[in-house]
């Protein structure tokens, strides 16, 4: 079996993150995102989560966790 790239372990590290997170009612979606030395990952929360109320991730499976409060969206 070849060795795993990058972008697999980040589709890897993203689905823990789903995983932990989606059943959460602040939750909003989980990506990837290009980092200065690679891949990173962006846990989209809601605007009304207060942060200091819950421990979140600052790495997941060695790849950065950034943190963004956003609205909720629909399909488009």
């Amino acid at each position: 079996m070849p060795p795993s790239t990058p972008q697999q372990n980040a589709r890897t590290a993203k689905e823990a993150l789903r995983s932990r997170y989606e059943r959460e009612p602040w939750f909003r979606g989980v990506g990837i995102t290009p980092q200065p030395n690679g891949l990173g990952l962006r846990l989209n929360v809601s605007p009304e989560l207060d942060l200091n109320s819950v421990k979140l991730p600052s790495e997941m499976e060695g790849f950065p966790v950034e943190i963004v409060q956003i609205a909720a969206y629909g399909p488009r």
